[in-house]
């Protein structure tokens, strides 16, 4: 967990909600509660990844049952603090694919911005021909929102 934490405090928010996104992360984080498995009901880690086509044209997307929609790869921590295996345990289970031994991480750097040494690594390798799937990890905590907080949040009209 204390991992964890030092990735979440390094984080540089992009904008106001990143920044009260992280706030409220940090707090559950270091609240002592159980926030790495589904019995805390308020709030829990998950990992999630979106997969793209090396021509980034496409997105590999899964079906989900529950929710009887479509959505990209993740799932929850199950009590496991290192999210980066989360994601690649349930990019595994979900769809099969193993990541290739190259990974590009841009820790610590909004997802928004495009000033990502990673990133920009990435896009030259994927042009050269030298990669064929793009995996994304991604920090969520899931929690207990009201109608008002998805529509803030542009979740819900």
């Amino acid at each position: 967990m204390d991992n964890l934490i030092k990735q979440l405090e390094a984080f540089v928010p992009y904008n106001e909600q990143e920044e009260r996104d992280l706030s409220v992360m940090l707090d559950w984080a270091k609240s002592g509660a159980d926030v790495l498995t589904r019995k805390n009901k308020t709030a829990h880690f998950s990992a999630s990844a979106w997969i793209v086509s090396p021509n980034r044209k496409s997105t590999l997307m899964c079906f989900h049952n529950i929710y009887n929609s479509w959505s990209w790869m993740g799932g929850h921590a199950d009590g496991d603090a290192d999210l980066k295996h989360v994601v690649v345990k349930e990019i595994g289970e979900e769809c099969g694919l193993s990541p290739d031994k190259l990974h590009f991480l841009d820790d610590g750097i909004s997802g928004v911005t495009m000033d990502r040494p990673g990133f920009v690594d990435m896009i030259r390798q994927l042009e050269q021909g030298k990669a064929a799937a793009v995996f994304v990890k991604d920090y969520c905590a899931i929690i207990g929102l009201n109608q008002k907080d998805l529509e803030n949040q542009g979740i819900l009209a």
